[in-house]
Parts: structure tokens; C-alpha cells; sequence
């Protein structure tokens, strides 16, 4: 009875072990991981840092493009809109103009403030996943060691 009381909570404490991030690790870059992800990070460290920092790198790449994407929009939404006030500023400076402008700028503001937001999300994913990268890269540096 005993030996099988004792044997649960070692089987609990694995599996609790198995599952929990190292201390040092942003706990995002282990989270989505399986048991068999954990077991091999507990078993065999190097092999699972190779796989997670070729994973991260990949998604790094696309996080990049989708980043540059979205920030090339955006500012070719700002050029559109500076642009349009120019033309709108050219024709002159009475109260109309003036009218003209600030509705100009109304229209193009809701635009360029939802593409500057999603560049800006997108940035800081770009930031986290290099983040997590570079903390797998160490950890697969110190599992090599």
C-alpha cells in the first residue's frame, strides 16, 4: 500500500517535471508544446533544440515578411494621404480649402491608424519570436555542453 502511494507521487512528480518549462525559459517558447516535446527536452536536450530553434527560425521568416508586408502598406497609406493633402493644400488656403484638408485627412486617418496597428502587432510578434529564438539558440548551445 505504501509502495504504491509512493509511486504515485514520484509518477506525479515526472509528469509535473516532464511538462514545466526550465526556469530560465520565456514559458511561451515550451507552452505549445506535447509530453512527448517535453520528454525529449528532458531526454534529449540537444535533438529538441535543434527541432525548436529550426521551427522558430522558420516561423521567424514568416512573421518577417507578413511584418514587411503590412509596414510597406501602411506607409504607402501614409504617402496616399500626404499626397492627397498636398493636392488639396495646392489649391489654396481659404476656409474651404481648409475644410477640404481636414476632410481628406478624416477619410485616409481610418485607414492608415488600421494598417499602422496591424504593422505594429506584427512587430511585436516579430519581437517575441526573436526572443524565443535566441533563448532556444542558448539552450541549445548549453544542452551541447
Amino acid at each position: 500500500m505504501a509502495i504504491g502511494a509512493v509511486a504515485a507521487v514520484v509518477v506525479i512528480f515526472l509528469l509535473q517535471w516532464l511538462t514545466s518549462p526550465a526556469p530560465t525559459l520565456d514559458p511561451g517558447l515550451t507552452e505549445r508544446d506535447s509530453v512527448l516535446r517535453n520528454a525529449q527536452r528532458v531526454l534529449l536536450p540537444t535533438s529538441y533544440w535543434n527541432w525548436k530553434t529550426e521551427s522558430l527560425d522558420d516561423q521567424l521568416a514568416a512573421a518577417k515578411a507578413e511584418f514587411e508586408s503590412k509596414q510597406a502598406a501602411y506607409i504607402a497609406q501614409a504617402r496616399e494621404q500626404r499626397a492627397a493633402i498636398e493636392a488639396v493644400r495646392a489649391k489654396g488656403a481659404s476656409a474651404e480649402e481648409r475644410a477640404a484638408r481636414k476632410a481628406t485627412l478624416a477619410e485616409n486617418r481610418e485607414k492608415t491608424t488600421k494598417l499602422r496597428d496591424a504593422a505594429r502587432e506584427s512587430e511585436l510578434m516579430v519581437r517575441a519570436l526573436v526572443k524565443r529564438t535566441r533563448q532556444a539558440s542558448q539552450a541549445l548551445n548549453e544542452a551541447r555542453w
